[in-house]
């Protein structure tokens, strides 16, 4: 798609045209963020459209930034990252219109050249509003905790959770926030640390709802010649883009998408699996890692029988024909060794002189 952006400091006005329409955006800042925002927008931008950008030039103009991500669709606003110098931060958000333009962003433009010694991270942002108190010492009245909250971090507060830690004698505690922005501010006034009944209790970002279920799938055997735009715009025609997370490419073979939730990729897997071609070639799908397939492939059944007995923990949760930490031995196995499920191994011995063997995690002995 064409574009043509001009920027013009004086009236601080941007104007972005297109073959089809033409946008204009006014320029200004407030306080630390330089906004680039769309002028009488006819509606409202969907939501989860925003993305998040890091890694950019200090020095990059408005409008070279602009250009840059128009190119996926069209932009609601930006907001750029500023410091005292005037120089950006190498931050920004980016919000588009549509779900899809921030989809598309985030695979495509992901790891890409914004200058010669520049590549991007784009991913997205989620509006956070929740922090964790973590370790808080069971002897601790909820109540006393309560007061404590509200008295230093109270602002814009909603709810407070108090819950039973895995740790002995411990508790933890969930804030959550009208919004995130004031979720912000009281994280800063808790930093770097919130003192109850003279213990110190870290303050964190809890983990934020859309990322607790988000599941991978992922692919392989995809042309070398294939490109982002290419492999985003065939899955969307399948997967609804409001179901993904996160297109990652890690290598020239291997790449996996993230989606919401565990339900969503396993639609995802059965509308994908062994009908979905681009360039002459079948993509692959899976649950488990190629890199890690592929190298268990690489050694025999009775190499596994000598090396130590193997925990099919993922079999072991779903058929529950096992204890939960048994072992069970290859040697038992009428067929070759299953690769559709994760695979750690006990550790017998300690150190291995197989590579392989050292790379897996090792579990505690039985």
């Amino acid at each position: 798609m064409e574009l043509q952006v001009t920027y013009r400091s004086e009236l601080e006005l941007l104007t972005c045209k297109s073959p089809t329409s033409e946008l204009k955006y006014r320029v200004f800042q407030i306080y630390g963020q330089k906004y680039v925002k769309l002028l009488n927008p006819t509606g409202d931008p969907e939501p989860s459209t925003e993305v998040f950008v890091s890694n950019i030039p200090r020095s990059i103009s408005v409008d070279s930034l602009f250009k840059f991500f128009a190119r996926c669709g069209d932009i609601y606003q930006i907001r750029l990252l500023m410091d005292f110098s005037g120089c950006n931060r190498g931050k920004c958000f980016v919000q588009y219109q549509r779900v899809r333009a921030s989809r598309e962003a985030i695979c495509c433009l992901h790891d890409e050249h914004i200058d010669e010694e520049h590549r991007i991270v784009v991913k997205l942002s989620l509006n956070n509003n929740r922090l964790i108190l973590k370790s808080i010492p069971e002897w601790v009245s909820e109540q006393f905790v309560r007061d404590v909250v509200v008295r230093v971090m109270g602002e814009g507060l909603t709810g407070i959770a108090i819950k039973k830690s895995r740790v002995p004698y411990k508790n933890y505690c969930f804030c959550t926030y009208r919004d995130h922005q004031f979720a912000i501010m009281a994280h800063k006034k808790s930093w770097p640390f919130l003192n109850v009944a003279g213990m110190v209790i870290d303050v964190h970002w809890a983990v934020p709802k859309l990322l607790r279920y988000s599941t991978n799938l992922y692919f392989t055997n995809f042309s070398p010649d294939l490109t982002k735009k290419d492999l985003f715009d065939a899955l969307i025609g399948i997967i609804d883009a409001k179901t993904l997370v996160q297109f990652r490419i890690s290598s020239k073979f291997y790449g996996y998408i993230t989606f919401v939730n565990y339900q969503e990729m396993v639609k995802a897997e059965t509308r994908l699996k062994n009908n979905f071609g681009l360039h002459g070639r079948t993509i692959n799908f899976s649950r488990v890692p190629y890199a890690i397939r592929n190298q268990l492939q690489q050694y025999s059944r009775d190499y596994y029988k000598h090396v130590g007995p193997v925990v099919l923990r993922s079999a072991v949760r779903a058929t529950n024909s096992l204890p939960l930490f048994g072992c069970y031995s290859v040697a038992n196995q009428p067929s070759r060794i299953p690769i559709n499920v994760p695979i750690f191994m006990s550790p017998v011995p300690a150190i291995s002189p197989y590579p392989f063997y050292n790379s897996l995690r090792l579990l505690p002995p039985h």
